[in-house]
C-alpha cells in the first residue's frame, strides 16, 4: 500500500508580500518492517510531513507581519 500526504501553505507576510511553501510525503508499505495498518502508514505519513515543514513554517511565523495570520497557530498546534 502506498500513502501520500501533502500540504502547502500561503502565508502572507505584510506589505503586499507572500511567502508560499509544501512538501509530499509518499510512504509505501513495502519499504517497511513487517505488516503495518492503514492507521499507522497515515500516522507515519502526517509526522513526516509536519517534520518536513517545520522549519518553512516557523519562518514564516517568525518573518510574518501579520499578527492574526494562522500560521501562528498551526505552529502552536503542531508542537
Amino acid at each position: 500500500m502506498i500513502i501520500t500526504r501533502s500540504a502547502k501553505h500561503h502565508v502572507s507576510m505584510g506589505n503586499f508580500e507572500w511567502v508560499e511553501f509544501g512538501a509530499e510525503v509518499t510512504i509505501n508499505s513495502e519499504e517497511l518492517p513487517g505488516p503495518q495498518s492503514l492507521d499507522t502508514l497515515e500516522a507515519l505519513a502526517t509526522d513526516y510531513l509536519a517534520t518536513s515543514l517545520a522549519a518553512d513554517v516557523e519562518e514564516a511565523r517568525l518573518n510574518t507581519g501579520e499578527n492574526k495570520s494562522y500560521i501562528h497557530l498551526y505552529q502552536q498546534e503542531n508542537n
